[in-house]
């Protein structure tokens, strides 16, 4: 592929990003553009998300003391998780250096 038919190629992608009003219209994209199956998301390794996250949820977390106001996770949290899946998640995260990440995630709610 040449560099004039890879900028193509990324334009035309981006435009139907631009252009999608819905997850399904987001969703048809890689087929729309024929983007080859290697460079999509495994949905073995990447399942659809079934759950959404909104503001609500993050003024909960920051109620419960999980997130301070910045959004960061309180620093004293792993004394007071109990719940195992949080526990788990919460060492996940720590393992692979991802607490700073939660932030990100809570602002993009």
């Amino acid at each position: 592929m040449s560099e004039n038919e890879k900028i193509s190629f990324i334009e035309m992608v981006f435009s139907h990003l631009k252009k999608a009003k819905s997850i399904q219209e987001l969703v048809s994209i890689p087929e729309k553009c024929a983007i080859p199956k290697k460079y999509q998301l495994d949905p073995k390794t990447y399942p659809k998300i079934e759950f959404t996250l909104d503001s609500e949820d993050v003024g909960s977390l920051i109620n419960l003391g999980f997130l301070n106001s910045e959004l960061n996770i309180a620093s004293d949290i792993s004394k007071t998780l109990t719940d195992p899946l949080a526990r788990i998640l919460y060492a996940l995260a720590w393992k692979n250096g991802d607490l700073k990440k939660i932030k990100h995630i809570a602002r993009g709610m």
